[in-house]
């Protein structure tokens, strides 16, 4: 059963990411689906993709079960965690060079491996009210773009949100420049569309060759060697006495209730408050 919903607007193909019961939640098998989609897509004659989740949450982050997942307590698993992760970052990488500009559609929650997602795409629009954050460093370890955001939005606010896992909104997030812009909510739809549609009126090769002029700053940069060193970062998180001892707590607890457990203390006087925004709902 396929985990995306497709669309058609003329040479604008929409891909919609639909498990809810895991809050589109970055499976292995979500991950393989994305990029089938966008490498075939130009063949069936798309020019730009829109990758979108539904009106609550656009991706919970990579899949955090703790089924098929390290306890990190065993020495050989350190193998294993590092694999898994450069499994993400080839997701991430092969998402960048799509063919195709790929614009990510974020309403709701867009949340720790969610930002990757987001960051891995070419232009992300997100709703006003859409809640971006890095929550899983309170326990989890790091986001792998994590290495990228001081690149985007400057080292001292990269640091507020990563010292903190609060979340910011859709407008604070597209006025610091983690996204291109951000409109209302119910608006977001149609302003999406009109952008995709309005880079769809390009010759297709011409996409391509802007695409890679633009993503070639990042290249130069070392995008690769800043993900290399992100895994390297959350490998050792991951084998911290504090991320073991959550693990253990969520195989007697449960994950929800660790989580809740882990949030609470942070419930008043978010980062969203703390620099004058209005609190997230």
């Amino acid at each position: 059963m396929s985990s995306i919903k497709k669309y058609a607007v003329g040479h604008v193909l929409i891909l919609e990411m639909d498990v809810p019961e895991s809050r589109n939640a970055l499976s292995k098998e979500l991950q393989a689906e994305l990029i089938t989609e966008l490498d075939t897509a130009p063949a069936e004659g798309f020019r730009v993709a829109v990758l979108k989740g539904s009106s609550t949450v656009f991706s919970s982050g990579y899949n955090v079960s703790p089924v098929g997942r390290s306890n990190y307590v065993g020495e050989n698993e350190v193998f294993a965690d590092v694999q898994r992760l450069r499994d993400h970052v080839d997701f991430l990488l092969r998402l960048r060079r799509v063919q195709m500009p790929v614009v990510a559609q974020v309403r709701g929650y867009c949340l720790a491996g969610g930002t990757d997602l987001m960051l891995a795409t070419d232009i992300a629009i997100v709703a006003d009210d859409a809640k971006i954050g890095v929550p899983n460093v309170r326990s989890f370890g790091i986001s792998l773009f994590s290495t990228l955001w001081p690149l985007l939005i400057g080292p001292m606010r990269s640091k507020l949100m990563m010292f903190t896992g609060d979340s910011i909104t859709g407008k604070q997030a597209s006025d610091w420049g983690l996204a291109a812009l951000s409109a209302p909510a119910e608006s977001l739809d149609s302003t999406v569309m009109q952008l995709a549609s309005r880079m769809a009126l390009m010759p297709p090769d011409l996409l391509s060759a802007s695409k890679i002029a633009a993503n070639r700053m990042m290249e130069i940069v070392g995008l690769e060697a800043l993900l290399q060193s992100a895994i390297e970062v959350d490998v050792l998180a991951h084998f911290s006495g504090s991320i073991v001892d959550y693990w253990k707590k969520v195989k007697t607890d449960g994950l929800r209730s660790v989580i809740r457990e882990r949030d609470a203390p942070y419930a008043q006087g978010g980062l969203a408050e703390l620099i004058g925004l209005p609190p997230l709902p």
